[in-house]
């Protein structure tokens, strides 16, 4: 008996692309002598369509006696298993997630409470702080004038700093600023993607840290990779369009330790289920400091997180078969 599998991509959100570029490479890893795959494209406007050879047949997710599945006006698709392979907003943050809940999908990766509380910057910011977790020097705002926030964060951070959206991925709407005129523009630039905004401190990054973690049959790991970024920003047309150096390999075993160890206490009091990626900054002067949750991460031929999972000692491609298997029982 083969299970059928909905690998949900696309969705509202600004990566969009990102997440039909990852679909793409996630089919390929699936193990088709196992699972029938039921390729789901939520489009720019939030419609769901299952993509076949004869098009796109529209469908909603749903529980109607006593089958769970996508249901279009004459047919009705059961899914066994979900990947919801969605980042940032109207996806990562648990939307979709509530969606398939209440449709009793059941799925693989983070619930409801994950996504949403990692998908804000500033909660996050709040729950490391709770757990004695260091982060960048921070503060945040709800209002539309930027005069105030920008008084308060010079005086608290001073420049340079960066201004980001609270609840937006891949360095969408962030803007480093040097002075109060880039200020201005920059919390505006931000203001308009996002009502919360966060303003942190620049601090002087030796390097990125990606913390892969990945959970199955009871048995919790992680694995540490590196962005070879100089330093630099690592901003979106770096992750994505251009190439930024990274390596799977990374040999600071005290390091490693301490960033597992805060990576641990972040999934056990957040909830994270099965897969994320929890990143942090290597600081100059080698502190180690939280930067985000991604409840599901990249998975674009350039993301590091498959390539991390190798390093686990798993073959290419194998930890999202078993991520379904744990997710079917």
């Amino acid at each position: 008996m083969k299970f059928n599998v909905a690998l949900i991509y696309g969705g509202e959100g600004f990566e969009h692309e990102i997440s039909l570029i990852g679909a793409k490479n996630v089919s390929d890893m699936i193990n088709r002598t196992k699972y029938n795959l039921i390729p789901v494209l939520i489009s720019r406007s939030g419609e769901w369509f299952i993509e076949g050879e004869r098009g796109k047949i529209p469908v909603f997710p749903a529980l109607i006696d006593g089958v769970s599945g996508l249901f279009s006006k004459d047919k009705v698709f059961p899914v066994d298993v979900a990947i919801p392979l969605l980042h940032g907003d109207f996806g990562e943050d648990g939307i979709i997630m509530g969606a398939l809940m209440a449709a009793h999908i059941k799925f693989v990766g983070c619930g409801v409470l994950a996504g949403a509380v990692c998908s804000d910057k500033i909660a996050t910011k709040l729950i490391c702080e709770a757990l004695d977790i260091p982060t960048a020097r921070w503060t945040f705002s709800t209002d539309t004038e930027p005069f105030e926030i920008m008084k308060r964060a010079e005086i608290i951070l001073g420049y340079p700093m960066f201004i980001k959206p609270s609840s937006l991925g891949s360095s969408i709407g962030i803007s480093r600023v040097e002075n109060a005129k880039e200020f201005s523009e920059g919390y505006k630039k931000a203001r308009a993607l996002s009502e919360r905004v966060l303003i942190e401190e620049a601090v002087p990054v030796l390097c990125e840290l990606e913390c892969a973690y990945l959970s199955e049959s009871g048995v919790n790991r992680f694995k540490i990779g590196e962005i070879l970024s100089g330093g630099e920003f690592y901003d979106f047309d770096k992750k994505y369009v251009t190439e930024t150096k990274t390596s799977a390999h990374f040999s600071d075993k005290e390091t490693e330790r301490a960033v597992t160890d805060m990576a641990d206490r972040l999934r056990l009091n957040l909830d994270l289920k099965q897969i994320s990626r929890i990143d942090f900054f290597l600081t100059k002067d080698k502190r180690i400091l939280f930067n985000e949750i991604n409840t599901f991460p990249g998975m674009t031929k350039t993301s590091l997180y498959p390539s991390l999972t190798v390093e686990m000692g798993l073959s290419e491609g194998e930890f999202i078969n078993r991520l379904i298997a744990e997710a079917l029982l």
